[in-house]
């Protein structure tokens, strides 16, 4: 199915879900997913079981938490998720252990002026003139590696490490050594309190001294609540037991709000095998764009990307320059567009909902077919560097418009491309378009009120905006993959429990995602995918695809697909090609192929364009609503006189 919006009804669709949701969270577009309930007679049950470890806490705080030893969640209408909870106080031997390996593996430093401003607000009276800077990921690993050593490991999906260890002669926090193919730079000292990801453990400093994330390079700045000094006490700024244990109940709960469920976007792409990336740079410069794009995007690592958030699925990425001209809507748009300078440069500010209806009315947008899902990226670019803006005060790089496309901006909102790559930007937005959120958006497991904390976008994960993607260990990212494939095999479940034939496989996937057991070669959705694969393999189709262009485009190089199913395509393409021994030619044909298994064709992207009478009649629609609305306001004004 193609999910073209060219009609008025989809274009005002589009209006009126950003009105709601983007003065929240622009690149989310998502509502709460999960609440707490108590279900009847679910179909799938998954149960997952969490290991809470205590290193250094007192013991009289720990027996002062009251967890209750389950909570249940509703994941869809018919399935649930179970967490069983298990509580362990680390012995002393291996907290010793532990403190000598934090001693042996931290930088002694001079203080970062976010620890200067913490001992000047609490406590003048301490004599520390040192912080302690410890590596995130190398402290994961080895808490990771003592659980595993001390505890029956292979039976708890995740875990939680809860680390209190004071230290009276500096201060201690966590960094990031960054070191990306597309960028080559370190970013260091960056006060974090809490780290995870590259495991199934997340662990938590209680006595580490943060810095405030996220700063105002970050789109969603002065929403929710901040990692900062203000926000985060360490336990020996607590008066009581009680509040000591209070606050620890309350950072446990929300790791399995923001981190174990995984809020997913309600208006996700449903799962499919095969995934198409079609990359399009529309390069509005004197001919530099593309190259400058590209000299900050490399095509491995987003597959490497895409691959650790779903292992199980095929991704192929496309990449194809498309060069401006004078007369394209784009063109006036950008013509059209506000100017702010900042760093002694114009910047072209970008209106998001323009942005939007110009895609969705003139480029092609998401196709889910069969088994394949084709997702369009636009990277825009001009001679002066480019980001997004909502309602005058959200600023961004890109966003996922869901079953439309993804739009970036080159540089994006404080070169935020530039800082990270290309290629974690759009592994970013694509996220979004398959459903995850970013981690700090969650919500309480007790209450079930949504909610923002950032202490959870401490994750190796493209979903972070805290720079932590650095410490990935080249492994999958944990927290994500294994959501998406909880979702991923309730999608097939739902695509094959009526058929009879699949009823043992789809039983045993049950059985096995009743222990969480999802990834990997012997996983629940292994054998989903496998038998769903076999089903597809029975059938072949014949599909008519009709495009027509309205707007000449020259493109540089050919576009190649691959195209694993069997079937018949009859397509009218209208293109400029380029080719190295022809001059520039139009060429306007039908051509009817028929595509074998696995043959590669040479295609070209063919650009769309709104016929401009929907265009006519969409602003007559804007002007005729304004009318009624300010007539109905000077009839009820008269009755209220009367």
């Amino acid at each position: 199915m193609s999910y073209h919006i060219l009609g008025i009804h989809r274009i005002l669709a589009i209006l009126v879900v950003a009105s709601i949701l983007l003065p929240v969270n622009v690149l989310n577009n998502s509502v709460l997913a999960y609440a707490p309930v108590n279900p009847t007679t679910p179909r799938t049950v998954i149960n997952t079981r969490v290991l809470i470890v205590y290193a250094g806490i007192n013991e009289s705080i720990v027996d002062s938490i009251n967890l209750e030893p389950s909570y249940l969640f509703k994941l869809t209408n018919n399935s649930v998720l179970n967490i069983y909870l298990e509580e362990e106080i680390l012995p002393k031997r291996l907290y010793e252990n532990l403190t000598r390996f934090i001693d042996e593996n931290s930088k002694h430093m001079s203080l970062a002026m976010f620890m200067k401003e913490y001992l000047e607000r609490y406590h003048s009276e301490w004599n520390i003139t040192t912080g302690c800077y410890v590596r995130a990921d190398i402290m994961e690993q080895y808490l990771y590696d003592t659980v595993t050593r001390t505890y029956n490991n292979t039976s708890y999906n995740y875990v939680l490490f809860l680390l209190y260890y004071p230290q009276d002669k500096c201060l201690r926090t966590y960094y990031i050594e960054k070191y990306f193919w597309e960028i080559h730079s370190t970013r260091n000292y960056t006060g974090l309190v809490a780290f995870g990801g590259n495991t199934p453990l997340f662990f938590i400093d209680f006595s580490s001294i943060p810095v405030t994330h996220p700063d105002k390079t970050q789109p969603l700045y002065g929403y929710g609540i901040p990692v900062s000094i203000d926000t985060f006490h360490p336990l020996w700024d607590m008066s009581s037991m009680e509040e000591k244990a209070r606050v620890i109940r309350k950072y446990i709960l929300d790791y399995l709000g923001f981190l174990v469920l995984r809020r997913l976007f309600s208006d996700r792409i449903p799962w499919t095998h095969e995934y198409y990336v079609n990359i399009s740079i529309i390069d509005y410069t004197n001919g530099s764009g593309y190259g400058r794009v590209m000299s900050v995007f490399n095509k491995t690592l987003l597959e490497e990307y895409l691959h650790a958030l779903t292992p199980y699925a095929k991704w192929r990425i496309n990449i194809v320059r498309v060069p401006g001209n004078s007369s394209s809507l784009f063109k006036k748009l950008l013509d059209n567009s506000s100017r702010t300078v900042e760093d002694n440069k114009t910047w072209i500010v970008l209106d998001y909902l323009s942005t939007v209806l110009l895609i969705s009315g003139h480029y092609p947008v998401v196709t889910v077919m069969e088994n394949k899902t084709t997702i369009p990226v636009y990277i825009f670019v001009a001679e002066k560097p480019l980001h997004f803006e909502y309602n005058r005060q959200l600023n961004f790089t890109g966003a996922a418009i869901p079953h439309v496309a993804i739009i970036i901006s080159y540089p994006g909102y404080y070169y935020r491309i530039l800082e990270e790559g290309m290629g974690m930007v759009i592994a970013h937005e694509i996220g979004h378009m398959i459903g995850l959120t970013h981690p700090f958006e969650g919500y309480d497991p007790v209450t079930g009120n949504e909610s923002m904390i950032w202490l959870y976008d401490y994750i190796a994960s493209p979903m972070s905006y805290a720079p932590t993607l650095a410490g990935w260990n080249r492994g999958i990212f944990t927290y994500d993959a294994k959501s998406l494939c909880r979702y991923h095999a309730l999608d097939i479940i739902g695509l094959l429990k009526d058929r009879k034939e699949y009823e043992d496989v789809v039983n045993s996937a049950e059985k096995l995602l009743s222990m969480d057991k999802c990834l990997g070669s012997n996983g629940a959705l292994s054998i989903l995918v496998e038998a769903y694969i076999k089903q597809q393999a029975h059938t072949s189709t014949t599909k008519t695809i009709t495009v027509t262009e309205t707007e000449t485009v020259t493109y540089e190089r050919n576009h190649t697909v691959t195209i694993s199913l069997l079937e018949t395509t009859t397509k009218t393409i209208t293109a400029t090609e380029t080719t190295t021994s022809v001059a520039l030619e139009t060429i306007t044909n039908t051509i009817t192929e028929t595509i074998l298994k696995e043959e590669t064709v040479t295609t070209t992207i063919v650009v769309e364009k709104i016929p401009s009478w929907i265009t006519y009649m969409f602003g007559a629609l804007i002007v005729l609503s304004i009318i009624a609305i300010v007539s109905a306001i000077i009839v009820l004004t008269r009755r209220s006189r009367e």
